[in-house]
């Protein structure tokens, strides 16, 4: 072979480094959210599972994790050691996993990472199991602060079964919402989780092209012990009832006082539980600004009070809600193409 033929490795190498340190662009100095940094653990933490099982390896180690991440930083001298850009290190990445702490100028790197996750086939699938992770981590600490001990798990998981997969309303009188959807996307340590689609058309009827009016908030459903109803008897019948506590949130607007939250009651009764012929009424009860979601400040709706009015006592009834087997095809494309979710 002639002497022009041979292939240098280290010219392929240096030329190579050079190329990459022309493309690839150093991310920005920024400062970072202390909360941000927290998920973007999370989804390396997911991460690394995923290629430890795609690998079949015991374990996929901090250092690896941390080549990944680097990949269009480090140059490909093929000495490890001096390879490696000095952006960021093992001894960062794995202080930050044990101690909770990454100074941003080496973060920066983790965040390009974490984000291009989510661009590609491969890995987009982390970041529903962060969120499904986070989702249950914020349900837990609801669970300790407002429920009891007293109360029975299976009331939570037997709500969770009867609701569906979805329930919503009719036409809300002349609300600006025409109807509103509740998704019940899990149950544990006695909350539901919910996700709801506030709609401004008749889901019933109406299947739009694009849903840019539709609004969604997340939030927690649990059962507040000692209902009223509970264990009486109706003549021949068993009537049960239960009161559900729900806290809603906009993630899009979430630390903002607009459209950030909203409360509300939704009361369950059920004649002869345990018959195949038991009869289930839920209903949105009162205060229930879950209806008209605004802010804090606003947290009545006067569509929705009962009073006084020309010298009559008026009572407003709340909205029935119906339970969506039948319309889940249509509910799926709502939540499938208009919502993805926030991590945070």
């Amino acid at each position: 072979m002639s002497g022009e033929n041979v292939i240098s490795f280290e010219a392929f190498a240096e030329n190579h480094r050079k190329l990459k340190s022309a493309t690839t662009q150093q991310p920005r100095q920024q400062a970072f959210s202390s909360e941000w940094k927290r998920v973007s653990l999370e989804i390396l933490i997911i991460y690394q599972e995923v290629e430890r099982k795609k690998r079949g390896r015991s374990k996929f180690k901090w250092m690896a994790t941390r080549d990944a991440i680097m990949a269009d930083y480090d140059d490909a001298s093929g000495n490890k050691i001096l390879a490696r850009d000095s952006g960021l290190s093992y001894s960062q990445l794995y202080d930050w996993y044990r101690h909770g702490s990454i100074p941003d100028t080496a973060f920066r790197f983790v965040d390009r990472f974490v984000r291009s996750l989510a661009m590609t086939e491969e890995y987009e699938h982390i970041y529903p199991i962060a969120k499904r992770a986070r989702d249950e981590k914020h349900a837990n600490a609801l669970s300790e602060i407002y429920q009891t001990r007293q109360l029975n798990a299976e009331v939570a998981d037997y709500i969770f079964q009867v609701s569906g997969e979805y329930l919503f309303t009719d036409d809300i009188l002349d609300a600006f919402y025409d109807s509103i959807i509740f998704r019940f996307d899990f149950v544990i340590s006695g909350v539901i989780k919910l996700t709801i689609a506030y709609c401004r058309f008749d889901v019933k009827r109406e299947s739009p092209q694009t849903y840019d009016d539709t609004i969604f908030y997340e939030g927690y459903m649990f059962v507040i012990p000692f209902s009223t109803l509970s264990d009486r008897k109706l003549e021949a019948y068993e009537l049960e009832g239960w009161n559900c506590w729900i806290k809603l949130i906009r993630p899009r607007n979430r630390g903002s006082w607009q459209n950030g939250c909203a409360d509300g009651l939704i009361s369950y009764s059920v004649l002869d539980r345990k018959m195949d012929t038991s009869v289930l009424d839920i209903r949105i009860d009162f205060p229930n600004n879950i209806l008209a979601p605004r802010s804090p400040a606003d947290c009545v709706d006067e569509r929705f009070i009962s009073g006084i009015k020309n010298g009559k006592t008026t009572r407003v009834t709340t909205p029935n809600l119906q339970r969506g087997k039948e319309l889940s095809v249509s509910f799926d494309k709502i939540f499938d193409l208009a919502y993805f979710g926030y991590l945070f």
